[in-house]
């Protein structure tokens, strides 16, 4: 049942955090399969790092809908994602310049060291937008309270 309430503007920023999220990590998932099935032999491991970041994305907006608050331990969840695919751009630094016999990639090292730092920030950004989320009152709770302890 979606409710049509007044959202507070915390928990509402965070929902559209995460359906930008989701959408973005839809497309280098999606990116990633194709550059795996166009690879002579690997697996483009945005397949499994972008996935993570899908289902955490999922998750919160899961829980807003519900109209529940992301504890600690879920929180932690979605940073650890965001995480694993920065960890993923790192690995592809690496890749970029060792990997590659007698030839360095500096395009896509440069690609990798911008999204690694890029998913980081976005972790930490997150991370600050569940707290104030978390610590936020809907419009609701606040009505709710006035009429419990009759403030009206």
């Amino acid at each position: 049942m979606i409710s049509f309430e007044p959202k507070n503007e915390h928990v509402e920023s965070l929902r559209l955090l995460a359906i930008a999220i989701l959408s973005v990590s839809t497309f280098f998932w999606m990116w990633a399969i194709y550059n795996t099935y166009t690879m002579e032999k690997g697996l483009d491991l945005g397949i499994i790092s972008f996935l993570t970041s899908m289902l955490s994305s999922l998750y919160i907006i899961y829980v807003i809908r519900k109209g529940n608050k992301i504890g600690i331990f879920g929180q932690s969840i979605v940073l650890v994602t965001h995480l694993i695919v920065a960890a993923n751009y790192a690995f592809g630094i690496f890749f970029a310049l060792k990997v590659v016999k007698d030839k360095i990639l500096a395009q896509f090292a440069a690609y990798c060291v911008t999204f690694t730092f890029l998913w980081i920030g976005l972790g930490c950004y997150t991370w600050k937008s569940i707290t104030k989320s978390m610590t936020a009152t809907s419009v609701r709770d606040e009505e709710e309270m006035e009429t419990l302890y009759n403030f009206t």
